[in-house]
């Protein structure tokens, strides 16, 4: 195996290890949308490209991946009767991050930063907040009511208030900037 795909290994493993002391769910979803905002939003050079998919961005190699990494007992996954899934880390999770070791190191405070700000958050939570930054990364043209309206209609089941409020917060804590969106 390369470098990178070492690297990928290790990111996946350390990020459920730091999610593990303030996430309330690590499951699959959460660490979709968490992988998403560290290569948006944290410039982590994960190698991953995601897509609008069902509950906001979304990689298919990410996801082939963190069952990879279960496969070699990184990390655990398992189904979980309240979420969809349940992710700790796994026996073999050390000796995997030591081959990502620099990668872990070159970026630990970047990580750490994004799961300080992002990592309390639900799967519900990170689906909002993931999709607002995608729509506001990849349609730069739209204004805030213009990233509102196409939140809604992509997902109905939010409310008004609630993309309202995700979207405030995310432009006071400067992470999605609409100076830049004329």
């Amino acid at each position: 195996m390369n470098e990178l795909t070492w690297n990928k290994y290790g990111l996946i493993i350390y990020l459920v290890k730091e999610l593990q002391k303030v996430s309330p769910q690590i499951g699959k979803t959460v660490i979709q949308k968490m992988v998403y905002i560290l290569t948006e939003l944290f410039n982590v050079p994960t190698g991953y490209e995601f897509s609008l998919y069902t509950y906001g961005p979304y990689s298919s190699e990410l996801a082939e991946d963190i069952s990879f990494v279960a496969a070699l007992d990184g990390i655990k996954v398992k189904s979980s009767k309240k979420f969809g899934y349940e992710i700790k880390v796994g026996s073999r999770s050390r000796e995997i991050i030591k081959e990502a070791e620099s990668f872990i190191k070159d970026y630990m405070s970047n990580i750490k930063q994004a799961v300080e700000a992002f990592g309390s958050l639900t799967a519900r939570e990170l689906e909002l907040r993931s999709t607002l930054i995608y729509i506001a990364v990849n349609e730069s043209n739209l204004s805030k009511d213009g990233i509102i309206k196409k939140f809604k209609v992509l997902k109905p089941y939010f409310t008004y208030e609630e993309i309202e409020k995700a979207l405030n917060d995310l432009i006071e804590k400067k992470f999605i900037k609409l100076e830049c969106q004329r």
